[in-house]
């Protein structure tokens, strides 16, 4: 007995149809695949010396803040 593990998850024919017209759509607005390394270009909106558990304090902070601000 052969076992094929596969990503692949079948369709049905109107899914596959579906992802066709997805296909064509995106193609024809010049949308491609996507490249990650121009999405980590475009990524420096982070502080560089500000980890992850730094922003979640942050925003705990502001959450216990009941000061109205106003946003820029």
């Amino acid at each position: 007995m052969t076992i094929r593990v596969t990503n692949e998850v079948p369709q049905t024919s109107e899914q596959s149809e579906a992802l066709a017209r997805l296909q064509k759509l995106a193609a024809d607005r010049g949308i491609g695949p996507l490249d990650f390394d121009a999405l980590l270009s475009k990524a420096d909106f982070w502080p560089e010396g500000e980890t992850a558990d730094d922003f979640i304090r942050a925003v705990e902070e502001w959450r216990r803040d009941k000061r109205s601000r106003d946003l820029p």
